[in-house]
């Protein structure tokens, strides 16, 4: 009896240790393959690249074409809130200035928290100089969509809405499909402690799209996404970037506005173990540490790419002919 018991017992502890060694295989190859371990880059057609607005667009998060959020993050000792900057074509850049309306009619200051992360913007298919500006906003209380309408040519953005939901729990960035509805990411299930730590740690796919309707109903879009992070909308086609899966996942738009799976460029971080120094000391001798966005406009023949970064103090433009 006590032999066949220490037989069960050394083939359970087998079979744990062939499972347990098949995970810690598949992770570790996984996880190398993430931070580019034996990989090999090389820059192409960086001889036009130069900094435009250095020490005024820092740590910028999103770029729609030529509008630029301007993130600092200093929870602490914050005194400003986050900004937003239209450039022009010869590099030329101003603040639009986020307002509001009180109740009798008078345009304001914007007075709630303005923490930008991802943003998009809807163009009246009508009128093309009425847009609606999207902003994923982590406020102090909650994390919440802030909505915005603009002139095209004037200097302010007027609130319209700040929306906020339990399925927002955690967004990061945003695709404006109207004036009121939308998708955005949520990149991560547990927001704070422990369970975020775990599940990041181990790349679990537990992150997710939500979408937002026109009567304000929210539904989730699509699942089972490692890190959802950026967002991006071509005609009925959906992008959404995994900081865990070195990929873009490619959605096609379904009638229920639901995600079923279906030339992309993807801005990221090439040799993930060197991140953390720029973190430290964004000015290491480099005209970009790394980046985390771009945006591409096409015209005549001329295109140009905006591409920033978290941890940098300015965006790069370059352009080339095609």
């Amino acid at each position: 009896m006590s032999l066949g018991g220490r037989k069960v017992s050394w083939w359970v502890s087998a079979v744990a240790v062939a499972i347990g060694s098949y995970y810690a295989f598949s992770f570790v190859q996984k996880a190398s393959m993430l931070v580019g371990v034996g990989s090999e880059y090389e820059n192409v057609n960086t001889s036009s690249c130069r900094k435009v607005g250095q020490g005024v667009l820092h740590g910028c998060e999103d770029i729609v074409h030529w509008l630029l959020p301007d993130m600092e993050y200093d929870l602490a000792n914050e005194v400003e809130k986050d900004h937003i900057y239209i450039m022009d074509e010869k590099d030329q850049y101003s603040e639009l200035k986020a307002m509001e309306r009180t109740a009798d009619g008078a345009l304001v200051p914007f007075s709630q928290d303005f923490r930008v992360h991802g943003f998009d913007i809807y163009w009246d298919p009508v009128d093309p100089e009425d847009m609606t500006f999207m902003f994923v906003n982590h406020q102090l209380d909650h994390n919440a969509i802030s909505i915005f309408s603009h002139r095209r040519g004037s200097d302010y953005l007027e609130h319209m809405e700040t929306v906020k939901s339990p399925l927002l729990h955690s967004p990061n960035n945003i695709v404006a499909m109207s004036k009121r509805a939308f998708y955005a990411t949520n990149d991560m299930m547990f927001i704070r402690g422990a369970l975020r730590e775990i599940t990041n740690n181990l790349g679990m796919a537990l992150s997710h799209v939500v979408y937002r309707d026109d009567d304000g109903e929210f539904r989730v879009a699509a699942k089972n996404i490692r890190y959802a992070n950026g967002i991006a909308r071509h005609g009925e086609f959906i992008y959404v970037a995994s900081c865990m899966d070195p990929g873009v996942q490619i959605y096609t738009i379904g009638d229920d506005h639901m995600l079923p799976t279906g030339h992309v460029y993807a801005t990221g971080f090439l040799r993930v173990l060197e991140v953390g120094k720029f973190f430290h000391d964004p000015t290491v001798g480099l005209m970009m540490p790394t980046a985390t966005i771009a945006a591409i406009q096409r015209r005549n023949s001329i295109e140009r790419m905006l591409v920033g970064c978290v941890v940098c103090d300015a965006v790069v433009a370059c352009d080339s002919a095609h």
